[in-house]
């Protein structure tokens, strides 16, 4: 992998006090890139997580809620999400914004609330 991110009991989003500052993502893997989140709370973004080109990521015990969409993703990705709770979201848990072709989404013991999918 370029990049190798790991994300551990973190907090992100828009703050009250910082309504003002847009802020798009939690957190991105785009290119030959892998992000893992354990434990983590993403509040107030457009995309939660998103993940592009060959990226790979994993999402576990997090609550990702009230973002746009909560796991965006294009290209050719591989995204686990387990143990976690994705919603309520604007426009759905997950999203594909420009295509994904050959990406696989694994879904594992987690709550979604609202709508599963979003396709731009």
């Amino acid at each position: 992998f370029s990049a190798d991110v790991v994300l551990r009991r973190c907090a992100m989003g828009l703050l009250p006090h910082r309504a003002a500052l847009a802020q798009y993502q939690g957190a991105a893997a785009d290119g030959d890139a892998r992000v893992r989140a354990y434990g983590c709370l993403v509040e107030g973004m457009l995309h939660g997580f998103f993940f592009g080109a060959r990226s790979t990521g994993l999402v576990e015990g997090c609550c990702v809620r009230n973002n746009r969409v909560a796991v965006a993703f294009n290209g050719s990705v591989h995204v686990t999400v387990r143990r976690s709770t994705l919603g309520p979201s604007q426009l759905g848990a997950l999203g594909c914004n420009y295509g994904c072709t050959a990406s696989t989404i694994d879904l594992d013991g987690s709550l979604i609330c609202g709508d599963l999918w979003y396709n731009a």
